[in-house]
């Protein structure tokens, strides 16, 4: 009440800040302001500070206004209590850090895998094994088993660690998450074994195999389910549903599947974030139902098998010189290389035996190998063909048979390696022929009697 007259709140506090002006605003702003206001800016991981400064404020104001320094205003928080499915999602958040090192940390696991057959191809050493006798599908069952095993290491540290820090959202029993994820880890390390494998017949390089596996393993495993997820999340919007946005996560989703990075990426992720797909499903979902990581498993469960199986498949198309001529020519063709290569057959060096005369009894060793007359030869060779790459012909054609007890060379065009080989006849050693094209020895023969051709 102001001189007998009574002012409403807005009005009373319009008074005061033109009479308090100097302290707080100017008297233009009074107006605008309809009284006197203040702006909070905190923290907001300390959510309890603003009710407390508010308080605070207040309580200055009253006492400026009543000139009482003992007013006093008591603040009282009492905040709601947490839901479980509030505790679930901030559980999902905290676990965030856990699924992703564990995206990060195992495809190093598969680059490892990558690093030991391609520097056992690139050094000879499974050529060797080849040579002695092991077949592809020994050499390369052995290797998974040892890799596998290996793997057994890093798996139940990993599965020691989520039960000891209490990442509650991967370990709990409820809804079968914890049998879940314990069979994806234990499935993706067979999996990956064979998917390497396959991988690594495109590299001759083991660290450059290495990197790229690594790489692309925690690309695949960490990006691919955070934009299936998304998606998802945009897609099925109750307000705006997007049918497009879910399909094409689910296409993303079924090729992405067939890489076991992303296989348990996908699976770890959906079992932290199972709270969500009830709200998507509309439905309390398990831990193995269909959205979470029922597939996932089923994937890391075939590829598992199927990888290596394929693996030694290739093996054995890498030693088939049609099936390479065939693979190199689709790449050639996929690549446009006919569009640059066309010209570069000659510069290559192209087939120079061409430009060489065929002597006679080159002429009649290869009829009679035609013929048949040398299948009962300890060693036949066939209309031999050696082609690299860059379209160079290392050996055209060559026809040979070569009998129990004897030494046969076949010499190229080096004159260097004859007169070495002249001399070793000359020396008269038990022969020790070399089978030489290029300068590159193919084959050894000892015999107890020598005849070589040069």
């Amino acid at each position: 009440m102001v001189s007998g007259e009574v002012l409403s709140y807005a009005e009373t506090v319009v008074a005061q800040c033109r009479n308090t002006a100097q302290n707080y605003t100017n008297i233009a702003n009074c107006d605008n302001f309809g009284g006197i206001g203040y702006v909070l800016q905190y923290n907001f991981t300390a959510l309890h500070v603003s009710p407390l400064y508010q308080t605070l404020a207040d309580e200055a104001l009253v006492r400026q206004a009543l000139t009482d320094d003992t007013f006093n205003i008591q603040c009282t928080l009492d905040p709601l209590p947490i839901t479980r499915l509030e505790l679930n999602f901030g559980e999902a958040e905290d676990a965030f850090t856990a699924w992703f090192l564990v995206v990060l940390s195992f495809p190093f696991i598969a680059g490892a895998f990558a690093t030991f057959v391609v520097t056992e191809r690139e050094s000879k050493a499974k050529h060797l094994q080849t040579v002695a006798g092991v077949e592809p599908s020994a050499y390369w069952v052995s290797t998974a088993l040892w890799d596998t095993l290996n793997y057994q290491i890093p798996l139940w540290i990993t599965v020691i660690l989520m039960y000891a820090f209490s990442i509650d959202v991967l370990t709990t029993t409820e809804r079968s998450v914890s049998s879940g994820v314990i069979m994806l880890l234990v499935l993706y390390g067979p999996a990956a074994a064979g998917f390497t494998y396959c991988v690594s017949f495109a590299f001759t390089s083991a660290s450059l195999c290495n990197v790229v596996v690594i790489i692309s393993g925690f690309l695949i495993g960490m990006g691919g389910p955070l934009t299936c997820f998304i998606l998802i999340l945009i897609g099925l919007d109750k307000g705006d549903p997007k049918p497009n946005l879910t399909l094409a996560a689910d296409v993303i989703t079924w090729i992405l599947r067939f890489t076991p990075s992303f296989c348990l990426g996908k699976g770890l992720f959906n079992a932290i974030n199972i709270d969500t797909f009830d709200y998507l499903e509309g439905k309390e979902v398990s831990a193995w139902s269909e959205p979470i990581l029922l597939y996932e498993v089923i994937f890391l469960a075939v590829e598992g098998f199927v990888y290596l199986a394929l693996a030694i498949q290739l093996d054995k198309w890498s030693t088939n010189p049609r099936a390479i001529s065939t693979w190199r020519s689709l790449i050639k063709v996929l690549s446009f290389g006919s569009c640059y290569s066309r010209g570069s057959s000659s510069d290559a060096g192209g087939d120079i035996t061409l430009a060489l005369p065929e002597d006679d009894d080159v002429l009649a060793e290869e009829q009679r190998v035609l013929n048949g007359e040398a299948n009962s030869d300890l060693i036949v060779i066939s209309e031999l063909r050696k082609v690299y790459s860059n379209g160079k012909v290392a050996v055209n054609r060559v026809s040979v048979g070569i009998k129990a007890g004897e030494c046969f060379g076949l010499l190229g065009i080096n004159g260097a390696v004859s007169t070495r080989l002249a001399a070793e006849r000359d020396s008269q050693h038990i022969g020790l022929c070399p089978v030489l094209t290029q300068n590159s020895p193919i084959l050894f023969h000892r015999a107890r009697r020598v005849r070589c051709k040069c």
